[in-house]
């Protein structure tokens, strides 16, 4: 069996970013992010095979990380008014899908993702769906990562020789790699 877990703020910024803004409903509401999220939804979805789907998303400030660095992600821009809007029409659509939710309160998705990542059965492979580098860490022989290449319809999947070959280094190195570059 293959599972999903997607990076809902990652998929949904790209989507939002990617697509013009003047792909709205009759009345203006702007659905440039709802079109590209669902697209690529549907994409994951087409396979023959079975296939489980989440949406992971980011729920509040992670105190743990505040209290060592205050300024954590505070140069990170507030969201657009015109994504916000289309955020109450996301849920709706998910839930219309049956495509469960995950939100962990004080944990960002990625520490979400990659506590699940550690969990799965076997005979289960996990595809972390998300534009962030930083889960090339979490790749291992049942996990591999999906990245969002190019707008919301291209990705390129990284398995452990994927990442040696595009960083240099093994996916256990990729917290080292990337505070050596400062990141």
């Amino acid at each position: 069996m293959r599972i999903y877990l997607i990076d809902g703020y990652s998929l949904l910024y790209r989507a939002f970013y990617a697509l013009p803004q003047s792909i709205a409903t009759t009345s203006g509401l702007p659905t440039n992010a709802l079109y590209g999220f669902t697209s690529m939804v549907l994409k994951l979805l087409g396979d023959d095979e079975e296939v489980g789907i989440g949406v992971v998303w980011d729920a509040g400030k992670p105190q743990f990380r505040m209290e060592v660095f205050p300024e954590y992600k505070a140069n990170r821009s507030t969201m657009p008014e015109e994504l916000k809007a289309q955020l109450d029409h996301l849920d709706e659509i998910l839930e219309a899908m049956n495509i469960p939710t995950i939100k962990a309160e004080g944990f960002e998705a990625d520490d979400v993702l990659a506590t699940l990542s550690r969990h799965i059965p076997e005979n289960v492979q996990l595809k972390i769906v998300t534009g962030d580098q930083d889960a090339m860490q979490l790749v291992n022989g049942e996990v591999k990562v999906l990245r969002t290449t190019r707008g919301v319809s291209e990705t390129k999947e990284y398995g452990r020789e994927e990442v040696i070959e595009e960083y240099g280094v093994t996916p256990e190195q990729i917290p080292d790699y990337k505070a050596l570059v400062g990141d």
